[in-house]
């Protein structure tokens, strides 16, 4: 009666600090992203065009996030089939998102900087093409230094740091080839004839 135990070794530790962070994140997770979105709203001053800029960078998060998930699940049946999928380690979904938003908003500012400015010279639609040509390279040329510096992480030995190098690999990829110069792009001038 009244006696108490506990659990002590490294198996326990591990799953504490899981619990741990993965209650932290949700926290976490909402304010970068408040965060994030202010300071977009300092520097361009165009809040639905911050919003949809915000939901890139989320809609980049869970499909790359879904995508990794798809390849290990793939992976694992074929190497190991019979044996249960646990899933990704706990610790990649965490990083991806906080590394991720911080890489797609970088491309984001870079971007929108250029837009703002050259839409002055040559109006919106014009401007937008303008940007888009003239950061392109320097986007593209980033995102795929990024991704090659990344993906060398998924040469390693641990399962964590190999779900981390290819999730980043990839999320920074479709970052730079499918959000910067197709989705933002496109969204601007919606919203441009939407105004006319």
């Amino acid at each position: 009666t009244g006696a108490t135990h506990a659990f002590a070794g490294i198996t326990s530790s591990t799953s504490d600090l899981a619990k741990i962070t993965q209650s932290d994140q949700k926290r976490i997770n909402i304010l970068v992203v408040v965060a994030v979105y202010l300071v977009l709203l300092v520097l361009l001053r165009r809040p639905i065009v911050c919003v949809y800029l915000m939901v890139t960078v989320l809609f980049s998060y869970y499909a790359t996030l879904g995508m990794t998930e798809g390849f290990f699940w793939t992976l694992h049946q074929w190497l190991h089939a019979g044996e249960p999928w646990l899933g990704l380690d706990w610790k990649v979904a965490f990083f991806l998102f906080i590394i991720l938003v911080a890489v797609g908003q970088d491309y984001n500012i870079l971007l929108m900087a250029r837009v703002v400015e050259e839409e002055r010279t040559h109006g919106v639609t014009e401007g937008i093409r303008t940007a888009v040509a003239r950061t392109g390279g320097i986007i593209t040329s980033c995102g795929i230094i990024m991704a090659g510096t990344f993906g060398s992480m998924a040469t390693g030995t641990l399962a964590a740091i190999i779900q981390l190098g290819f999730s980043l690999a990839l999320g920074v990829l479709l970052d730079t080839f499918i959000v910067r110069p197709i989705l933002v792009p496109t969204f601007l001038l919606m919203i441009h004839q939407w105004r006319q």
